[in-house]
């Protein structure tokens, strides 16, 4: 893989930033709700304190999304050519459709099969479904259980762009599409 440090880095730090401004977010309207339900009288400084929170989480989650961005863009370097990923909805994550689902199915991969398969993003060469990077939350012999009893290759990658240091990023493929 050719994602390079810098970027790996950075995409931590944004999921950091990102993590701590969606707690601040949380604490802020926790507080917001409690004047409500407490019929407390209106706090100016109470809702400024939310609005800015909400400013941080939105800036914090669209830096995150760029350099998740960035990471893939880097990760397909490294591959084959022709692959890309499949559409993608504004998180980032595969815009499934039924056809797309349908693909997926006909090359033998799958594409939703939690704890194994979460996270996870399809890549297509020439239109076609050829490999499943997923973002998994299961141990790695159990990842490894699940490609063997499904017939996929399960290459892991040294880290993962979604959730780093939480989920295992791995790659399935058909013997066939390599």
């Amino acid at each position: 893989m050719t994602i390079t440090l810098s970027t790996r880095a950075l995409v931590a730090v944004a999921h950091a930033e990102y993590r701590k401004t969606s707690i601040a977010l949380e604490v802020a309207k926790d507080a917001y709700r409690a004047q409500q339900r407490d019929g407390m009288p209106w706090n100016a400084e109470l809702y400024k304190t939310r609005r800015a929170a909400e400013d941080a989480y939105k800036k914090a989650y669209e830096a995150l999304l760029n350099m998740q961005q960035q990471a893939r863009t880097e990760f397909l370097q490294g591959r084959p050519k022709g692959w890309q990923f499949a559409p993608q909805r504004e998180d980032g994550q595969t815009l499934y459709s039924e056809r797309l689902l349908k693909q997926v199915a006909r090359a033998g991969l799958e594409a939703m099969d939690y704890p194994v398969l979460d996270h996870t993003e399809v890549i297509l060469c020439d239109g076609r479904p050829v490999a499943i990077v997923s973002h998994s939350y299961a141990k790695p012999e159990e990842i490894e259980q699940y490609a063997a009893a499904h017939h996929l290759n399960a290459d892991f990658l040294w880290w993962s762009w979604y959730f780093p240091g939480r989920c295992t990023a791995v790659i399935f493929t058909k013997e066939e599409a390599l």
